[in-house]
């Protein structure tokens, strides 16, 4: 006996909903596996900048420094005190030649390569350059790979700011030390980070999801009037509230290639 009409409305309105409900949640599952995915290839992407920037690095700190042409601006650099006498020479022709420390070219190349979607400067919780001084983020991974010695790298996806921060350890070896002092640093120390962060505009992302951030250290770069909103969404269980002002920098800072909007934390 067939069913009344009404009763076969039911049950097809019935199944309608159930297969609109099903398509919803199929299309959610897709959408989270496209995010997972986006973030597992910023994650890699990171850590391929990263190990190109220490390896670089490392080149120049086996050789103790490079010397370039002085432009005529360029001058010694004030921090390197313990090779204030070969921070500087002149050639035979008389040509000026500036001395690069690592720290510094590693500055000046993340400043060359700095993008919309794609930047990274290198910190210290005890630095030589004022300047290279952590803010909130790198303390909070430098008090996290101290904790779990075994671990090198730390990362974080910021969902507010939609990038992601990404976070790598640098172990002071022999090198290191012709540069900084003895008695501040031993060999096996960990002292410094490369910091990256990578935007929501990356290709990658389809500016849809909250890019990630990577030490190699990311995101839109900060003007000096803006403010440093908190950071959220970590990957580590630690909390921590809080912001730190914004640093003018001086023209004395922007000499030693450094750029306001991109060295804003103390």
């Amino acid at each position: 006996m067939p069913l009344p009409l009404n009763s076969r409305l039911i049950g097809f309105t019935v199944i309608l909903c159930a297969s609109a409900a099903l398509i919803t949640i199929l299309e959610i599952k897709n959408a989270r596996g496209d995010i997972e995915q986006a973030k597992e290839h910023i994650l890699k992407e990171a850590a391929v900048h990263y190990n190109n920037i220490t390896v670089t690095r490392a080149w120049a700190a086996h050789f103790g420094g490079v010397f370039v042409r002085s432009n005529g601006k360029l001058q010694p650099n004030p921090y390197l005190k313990e090779m204030i006498d070969e921070a500087a020479v002149q050639t035979q022709t008389g040509e000026k030649l500036i001395k690069i420390n690592p720290a510094w070219m590693t500055r000046q190349l993340s400043e060359m390569t700095q993008s919309e979607d794609f930047s990274y400067r290198i910190t210290s919780d005890h630095p030589i350059n004022p300047i290279n001084r952590s803010g909130d983020f790198e303390y909070e991974a430098f008090a996290y790979l101290r904790e779990h010695p075994g671990e090198k790298i730390y990362y974080r996806f910021d969902e507010t700011e939609k990038k992601l921060r990404y976070l790598g350890g640098l172990y002071i070896e022999e090198s290191c030390l012709r540069c900084h002092d003895r008695t501040r640093y031993e060999i096996g120390d960990l002292r410094f980070f490369d910091t990256e962060k990578l935007s929501d505009d990356h290709p990658d992302m389809g500016g849809s999801y909250p890019a990630v951030e990577f030490f190699l250290d990311a995101g839109t770069p900060k003007k000096p009037d803006e403010k440093t909103e908190p950071d959220t969404g970590r990957e580590s269980k630690d909390q921590n509230a809080g912001t730190e002002p914004e640093k003018r920098l001086s023209e004395n800072d922007l000499q030693y290639g450094t750029k306001p909007y991109f060295y804003g934390r103390p």
